[in-house]
């Protein structure tokens, strides 16, 4: 994180090699879903969700101030770039404020 993007073009084998580790984690995943027992229990871990925000041509929107603002959920985080949010999923949960 906070690292500048080198790369802004990609080659045919750079979206087959994304593709395959995605597929890879997507499996895992799966793996992990799927086992007896899972899910059960008290929560043992945390996750997070990044999401990029983008307009109806796929560039970035620089607003991630403005919808935390709005949303007022203290689960939803800003991230470094204007571009994009984090939301936190911890080992408990917490309501968010809706208005």
């Amino acid at each position: 994180m906070g690292l500048e993007i080198e790369h802004t073009e990609f080659s045919a084998e750079d979206f087959v090699r994304f593709r395959d580790r995605l597929q890879a984690n997507l499996r895992a995943l799966n793996k992990l879903l799927a086992r007896p027992g899972f899910g059960e229990g008290p929560l043992s871990f945390g996750a997070e969700l990044e999401l990029y925000i983008i307009d109806h041509e796929a560039k970035p929107l620089h607003v991630n101030q403005e919808i935390q603002r709005r949303l007022d959920d203290p689960l939803l985080t800003l991230e470094l770039n204007r571009y994009n949010l984090e939301y936190n999923f911890g080992t408990h949960r917490k309501k968010p404020n809706r208005r």
